[in-house]
């Protein structure tokens, strides 16, 4: 199942897209994260290749639901490096697409830890082929992981997002500096910036002034499920 999380501009507050976000309603330990089984699920590509693909569909058909209501918001899904070399990934994604009727820009593919693919080249092809199909790709979680400054430039992204919690314990003065200094980076470079994990008024002021592009986070909005978004929305 998927829950959503909005996507806002950081100037105007207007929701400008959604997450979708695993989850698991497993019978003893209750609803479960993504961080708490994906991983387990990436130890085997054929069940990450199989959970990638069913989610994927899921999350077109719900947020389809969503277009039919008068919403035309795109939905971002996170895809494992564990599944990104496949050369059929790209054809899939294109099936669901046209069986959800869904156009070009109504998708975005999420990437995170880009350091544990194994062979850089065919994901950086398959990420290439899927923004020819308008389906355009962000780097996730930067500043929590692996993702590094030397990255950005040579992959085939269109958003760089900003993890905040690496500067929990920053003063307010040095983290605008570091974010305004990240920003500006990855704007020279053509990326548009999402600060995530944005849970109060004041880091939401922070980032807009940082010259952050979008928010994400608690403050506008926990994961929802789909009923619940639905009402959130209206």
């Amino acid at each position: 199942m998927f829950h959503y999380q909005p996507i806002a501009d950081a100037r105007t507050g207007a929701v400008v897209g959604l997450e979708a976000l695993a989850r698991w309603q497993h019978p003893e330990r209750g609803l479960l994260r993504a961080a708490d089984f994906i991983e387990l699920a990436e130890a085997h590509e054929p069940t990450m290749w199989d959970l990638t693909m069913h989610g994927l569909d899921r999350a077109l058909a719900e947020v389809a639901g969503l277009r039919q209501q008068g919403n035309q918001l795109p939905v971002a899904v996170n895809v494992s490096p564990a599944i990104l070399h496949r050369d059929e990934l790209v054809d899939e994604v294109s099936r669901a697409m046209a069986r959800h009727s869904r156009p070009a820009g109504s998708l975005s593919v999420e990437v995170t830890e880009w350091a544990h693919a194994a062979d850089a080249e065919p994901v950086v092809r398959t990420l290439s082929r899927l923004a020819e199909l308008g389906v355009p790709a962000a780097l996730d979680d930067f500043g929590s992981g692996y993702s590094s400054l030397a990255e950005l430039g040579s992959l085939p992204i269109e958003t760089l997002k900003l993890d905040l919690a690496p500067f929990a314990r920053w003063t307010a003065e040095n983290s605008k500096l570091a974010i305004h200094g990240i920003a500006e980076v990855a704007h020279a470079l053509g990326l548009a910036v999402v600060a995530e994990r944005v849970a109060e008024a004041e880091q939401w002021t922070l980032v807009a002034n940082a010259g952050c592009d979008l928010v994400q986070g608690d403050r506008i909005s926990p994961p929802l499920p789909r009923d619940e978004i639905v009402a959130w929305l209206d």
